[in-house]
Parts: C-alpha cells; sequence; structure tokens
C-alpha cells in the first residue's frame, strides 16, 4: 500500500430522515455504543464525535429559520446554514484525532438542506457557495435515514405534541420524510430504518436503535447480522428511465482490482459526473467476507499510486450508474433502486429490501424482460465476475 495513503481519514456517518423519527436517541445511543468497541483486525477502540444538528444551534444564537419573513431572506438562511455546518464539520475533522478509529456522525448533512426549499433556490445556494451535489454528497461515507414515527405507527400525533419543535401534520411529515429520501437518492450507501421492519420486537424504538447501530457498525467492518436482503436483476433490456416520474442522474464508476494484499481483495475505483470525481480504497478481508467491503476515501494522486498495483489477471470494470426512489404496490411503500449499466456486459438492478419483504418488479419495468439473480444459478453477474481472471 502506497505509504500516501494510509488510512488517515475521519469516517462520518450521517443521521437523517423525518420529523419524529428517533434522530437524538438513536445518535445517543449509537455514540455511547460505539465507543464500547474495538476494531477485530486491530484490537483499538473507536473515537467518536459528534456534529451537532445546525438548525437546533441556530436556535440557541436565536437566529432560527425566519418561517415569516420572505423567501429571499429564507433562501438566504438555508445557505448561510449550510456554509456554518460544512465549517462546523471541517473544523471538527481538523480538530479530532486522525485514523480509521475515529467517527464523526453528523446529525443531518449539507444535501439535507434540498428537502427544506425549492430545486430552484438549492441550486442557487450551490452556484453561490461553488459546490456540486456530488461534492456535497463525498462529504459522507454513509446515509442512516430513520422512518418518520408518521409511518406504520400510531405515536407521530403524541410524540408531537411533546415536542414544540414539531410543526407537521402527520401528512405533512410523511411527504418532509419521502423529500429526505429524495435527498440523499443518488449516495452511494444509503441504510433505510423502517418502522415496519422493527414491528417483531415488542419495543420497536428499541429496535430500530439497534438496527442504526448495526447499520453503522456494518460499514465500520464489525461483525454484525445482516439488516436487510438484497435482491439483485439482470435486464435483458435497456433500462426505461424515461418511465420514471424524473429523469435521474447518471453516475460513472470505474472499478479496478489490485493484488492481493495481506489476505485481502482490494479495489480501488472512481466515481462521478461532469468531471468531478471521488476515489475509493475498498478491501474485503477474504477470511471474514461476511463483513462486507470497507471504503476508505482516498484523493487522485493516491488513486493513481494503487493504480500501479493492478492486478494484470482482471480488467477494469466501467459502469454507469442511476439511482432513484419509486413507490412499489407489492412492497407498499417507496424502495430505493440502483440500476447499474457495464459497459459491454448487463444491466443490473439492486433493492435491499427487509427479509421479509416481497418484491415484484413494476409492469414497466417487466416489459424490459427482468429476472431475478439466484444465488448459485447460473451467471452472478458480480464485479468480480466481469472482471474476469481468478
Amino acid at each position: 500500500m502506497p505509504q500516501s495513503a494510509s488510512l488517515d481519514k475521519v469516517t462520518k456517518i450521517v443521521l437523517t430522515g423525518g420529523p419524529c423519527g428517533g434522530k437524538s436517541s438513536c445518535l445517543q445511543y449509537i455514540v455511547r455504543s460505539l465507543k464500547d468497541e474495538v476494531d477485530p483486525d486491530t484490537g483499538e477502540k473507536f473515537k467518536v464525535f459528534v456534529a451537532p444538528e445546525m438548525p437546533t444551534l441556530l436556535n440557541t444564537c436565536e437566529a432560527g429559520f425566519p418561517f415569516w419573513s420572505t423567501p429571499e431572506h429564507q433562501s438566504r438562511w438555508e445557505g448561510s446554514k449550510m456554509y456554518a455546518q460544512a465549517m462546523l464539520e471541517d473544523s471538527l475533522e481538523n480538530m479530532v484525532e486522525q485514523g480509521r478509529h475515529t467517527v464523526l456522525i453528523c446529525d443531518r448533512g449539507l444535501p439535507d438542506s434540498a428537502a427544506f426549499c425549492s430545486e430552484d433556490d438549492f441550486q442557487t445556494i450551490l452556484a453561490e457557495y461553488h459546490w456540486t451535489e456530488e461534492e456535497l454528497m463525498q462529504r459522507y461515507g454513509l446515509v442512516i435515514h430513520l422512518e418518520t414515527a408518521a409511518i406504520d405507527t400510531d405515536v407521530y400525533e403524541t410524540q408531537a405534541a411533546n415536542n414544540s419543535a414539531r410543526r407537521e401534520t402527520k401528512e405533512e411529515a410523511v411527504e418532509a420524510d419521502k423529500k429526505a429520501q429524495a435527498a440523499w437518492a443518488q449516495h452511494p450507501k444509503v441504510a433505510m430504518i423502517r418502522n415496519q421492519d422493527c414491528t417483531a420486537s415488542e419495543k420497536p424504538f428499541d429496535l430500530k436503535k439497534e438496527k442504526t447501530l448495526q447499520a453503522c457498525k456494518l460499514h465500520l467492518g464489525i461483525t454484525t447480522p445482516a439488516l436487510l436482503k438484497r435482491h439483485r436483476f439482470v435486464l435483458e433490456q435497456a433500462f426505461p428511465f424515461a418511465e420514471l416520474p424524473k429523469d435521474p442522474p447518471e453516475y460513472t464508476i470505474e472499478a479496478t482490482f489490485l493484488r492481493d494484499h495481506q489476505q485481502a481483495n482490494r479495489v480501488v475505483e472512481r466515481r462521478g459526473r461532469a468531471g468531478q470525481w471521488a476515489y475509493m480504497l475498498c478491501t474485503c478481508n477474504t477470511r471474514n467476507v461476511e463483513r462486507g467491503m470497507k471504503e476508505m476515501k482516498i484523493n487522485g494522486r493516491q488513486y493513481q499510486e494503487f493504480l500501479i498495483d493492478k492486478d494484470p489477471k482482471r480488467k477494469t470494470v466501467t459502469r454507469s450508474r442511476r439511482t432513484f426512489i419509486l413507490e412499489v404496490p407489492s412492497v407498499g411503500r417507496t424502495v430505493t433502486h440502483r440500476v447499474d449499466t457495464y459497459v459491454g456486459g448487463p444491466t443490473v438492478m439492486t433493492v435491499d429490501l427487509s427479509p421479509d419483504a416481497r418484491y415484484t418488479p413494476p409492469e414497466f419495468m417487466q416489459r424490459c424482460g427482468i429476472k431475478e439473480i439466484i444465488p448459485g444459478g447460473g451467471p452472478q453477474h458480480t464485479l468480480r465476475e466481469l472482471a474476469g481472471g481468478k
């Protein structure tokens, strides 16, 4: 491994979601729990820090959102809030001890602002501060969406009545939840914590907190049970993006396998669009594959250094990716879909659902000749398989 690409970063995890989703309680629970965890590979303990929710912080300064002011003032407030949040996150990253075991939990992230203003206002803010949506997404390694209590529970009205900051009706809370999902739809790693998936417990919210912790542990490479069941489909024809309510943006991902290093499979990726690239080093310990891939953000120079160690027996795999959220009748709620179209290869769609959910592709997808990929039943169209080699 190049010396300049040592694991010296801060892992940033975002908690987001709809009103009364349980962010504050879950944040306290995961901070307390992660401080007791150790890295299974090194035995080092995790150090956990928190970036508080910026609107709450501004309220303590008597500078909360100007509900009754002009649209221009509200847009200016939103942009200033995003700038202050970015400075706070960056300052915390510089202040804390750097290392792979340092975790910064963010109570909402910069892209959340897209859920609280119009698309035109959000694009104006991005232009004013010289940001792109891709850059904002790349700031965070994992996004955890906590579903509002207004969906699949009967406690929203009680919780909202006991919280003076809650202004939304139940219907407005559901809509706010959908907007938060849409704001993060293009992020590559979003863990959805659904209320419906917690109803098997006598204490559903305790299970919700535990699932939130599990998502964090999985991202950090700590062995944990699978939260969701992954369904993968191969399409015989091109995906009909024109039939979606909104055409999702297209990203390019180039994945290159490196020579095996200390019993670990390693892949470097560059991901982006419109000339804006993010670079990642992904590793999977061959002795503990169930932990999944660990991802570490690297810079362009480090990416080029890693390419020197490319596995000559495998080819670089290039794919375009589009991600969108769609209401699926068979599931009874919105589902995040990820469609990867491989250059010179298949088109593969992926959805992650609770183990007991039944997914039937909508009719317009079925016209594309969509077939579910059965583990062990023929071509799997995995990245390793498409790269060839050993």
